[in-house]
């Protein structure tokens, strides 16, 4: 998107959190909800997975 080369559909959030000079995010207001999965290995993930799956649970209850 930054590059001036496409469109593409994010979860809520992301527009929220990513902000970019070149990149406008728009509300779809008849969109569906879409169920996400958050997949990430048990053992030998990076070193922050922990910390961006609390990010992340803390977005799905609001209080990010």
């Amino acid at each position: 998107m930054a590059a001036n080369k496409g469109l593409g559909v994010v979860p809520e959030f992301v527009g929220r959190q990513h902000i970019h000079a070149f990149v406008s995010f728009l509300e779809i207001p008849d969109a569906p909800r879409v169920p996400l999965q958050l997949v990430y290995p048990r053992h030998g993930g990076h070193p922050k997975v922990e910390r961006f799956v609390e990010m992340a649970q803390e977005a799905v209850r609001g209080e990010a």
